[in-house]
């Protein structure tokens, strides 16, 4: 059976980050605005507000000096929104050379897509097209 990775990285203003951790004699944690996907257990759990992913990137913020505010959108949405300038980071984004005018993180977790199907089913899976 093959698998099909796909790396999701942090995308966010360098500067716009660093500029928020300068800021000094406030009592207030500065806000960003961060774009993430929809329910995706056991990643994102938007029953509960949890979920691995997004409680490693609230962590990731806070230790940056900085409170996350997280909407949810489709996958396929997360690039053009944040595009519009209201927000100030997205996840889940391959890094592209071709946009050179944003900041690209580490790679901050791994995604391994697999299939998966009953035994009884008796199924044999090689591929994708299967």
């Amino acid at each position: 059976m093959r698998c099909y990775s796909f790396i999701g990285c942090l995308c966010c203003s360098l500067l716009w980050l660093f500029s928020l951790s300068l800021q000094a004699g406030t009592q207030q944690t500065p806000v960003v605005q961060v774009l993430v996907g929809l329910h995706k257990p056991p990643y994102f759990d938007l029953t509960s507000d949890s979920g691995y992913e997004l409680e490693l990137l609230r962590a990731l913020f806070t230790a940056a000096g900085v409170r996350a505010e997280f909407t949810h959108v489709p996958n396929g949405r997360l690039m053009p929104l944040f595009k519009t300038g209201t927000f100030d980071a997205v996840t889940l984004q391959p890094m592209h050379t071709t946009l050179p005018e944003y900041f690209y993180s580490c790679p901050y977790i791994h995604y391994q897509n697999v299939v998966t199907s009953l035994a009884d089913g008796r199924l044999d899976i090689h591929s994708l097209a299967d």
